[in-house]
């Protein structure tokens, strides 16, 4: 019998600078699971209720145009929302799809995960991610953590 290897198995896993930025945003790690649906999960260094702002996920999925073609994005904090946006340049090009998505947010296990139907991604092959964190300080200014790094994204990864 034939089994996957461990890494297709599990999805890819990619690291991010620790101590870039404030720790209720500071990605440190990103998983993505490229199967019969997206899973994308980012693990951070200290994720707080209330006071974690938001995360969005840039997806790319096609190969010869520059950036990404969705956007995934929500709160990390208790009861709010989140879309799937379509993207170029890094905006969103219009309102939010209404496609099968859900996100889940942990606070003991510090992570936040997207889980997206491939549909609303118009069905890839291989993806790649960019995630940034955000919250806002106190002088009303909004503090980022890329991951990898600005409008950069992780390796691809091919679906399973």
């Amino acid at each position: 019998m034939l089994t996957a290897p461990a890494a297709q198995a599990d999805g890819e896993n990619f690291r991010d600078r620790a101590g870039d930025a404030p720790a209720v945003i500071d990605v440190l790690d990103v998983r993505v699971q490229n199967f019969q649906r997206v899973v994308v999960t980012a693990r951070y260094d200290d994720l707080v209720d209330g006071r974690s702002g938001g995360w969005t996920v840039y997806v790319d999925t096609n190969k010869r145009r520059v950036g990404p073609e969705f956007g995934v994005s929500g709160g990390l904090s208790t009861g709010t929302d989140y879309s799937v946006y379509r993207v170029r340049h890094w905006k969103y090009l219009s309102g939010p799809r209404s496609c099968p998505l859900d996100m889940n947010v942990n606070y003991r296990r510090d992570t936040s995960t997207f889980t997206i139907s491939r549909r609303c991604l118009d069905r890839p092959g291989s993806i790649r991610v960019a995630v940034v964190g955000g919250k806002s300080a106190r002088d009303g200014s909004w503090i980022k953590d890329w991951a990898p790094r600005r409008h950069r994204f992780y390796d691809w990864v091919a679906r399973g």
